[in-house]
């Protein structure tokens, strides 16, 4: 019986693999489905793999912040429970067609990892920036951790201060790893 035991725990483990991979092939967009592991930069690594607090990856455009992030997914796809990759107009609209009170494990205030793509291209309403001030908020008192891409500054006072405001941007930051993508726009190469 320990060896049947043994064996189903084995094959509950490879279907739940197979079943992974399948939902970050199925969440991934086509261009993004070459990212690896390996392809990450050490120091967004090194946070991403110890699941602490929120990650802030900025820079140039197209410097592989999206792809690094799809990577980094990759990776640790077996290990969230839930994962939802989207711009910030995406999260608001997802959030302003939900019940504000249903905390299902997909909605962007919820789910085990956020990750807003492209943060600062998105016009921002005020009920947009007041939607947005909500979700980061229960997040953060949720301790679930965001990641954020964006061309702008993270630094205090900077565009991406300006662009979210002072209570998001303070919330998104307290516990953040700033990762800085340099280089030149890989899609211009």
């Amino acid at each position: 019986t320990d060896r049947r035991k043994h064996e189903h725990a084995v094959r509950r483990r490879k279907a739940g693999a197979s079943m992974t991979s399948a939902r970050w092939l199925h969440q991934t967009p086509p261009r993004f489905r070459d990212a690896r592991p390996d392809m990450i930069p050490d120091d967004m690594r090194a946070p991403w793999l110890a699941h602490r607090g929120n990650i802030i990856v900025f820079g140039a455009t197209g410097t592989g912040k999206t792809f690094a992030t799809y990577a980094l997914l990759a990776e640790k796809d077996p290990q969230i429970k839930s994962w939802m990759v989207t711009t910030i107009d995406g999260a608001v609209e997802h959030y302003r067609n939900g019940n504000e009170h249903d905390m299902r494990r997909s909605k962007p205030d919820a789910c085990g990892l956020l990750v807003l793509d492209d943060v600062g291209v998105d016009t921002m309403t005020e009920w947009a920036s007041g939607a947005l001030d909500r979700i980061i908020n229960r997040r953060h008192e949720r301790m679930l951790p965001t990641w954020v891409t964006t061309n702008l500054d993270p630094s205090d006072g900077g565009p991406l201060y300006q662009y979210l405001g002072n209570r998001a941007w303070s919330r998104l930051v307290s516990d953040a790893h700033v990762v800085l993508m340099g280089g030149k726009d890989r899609r211009q190469a």
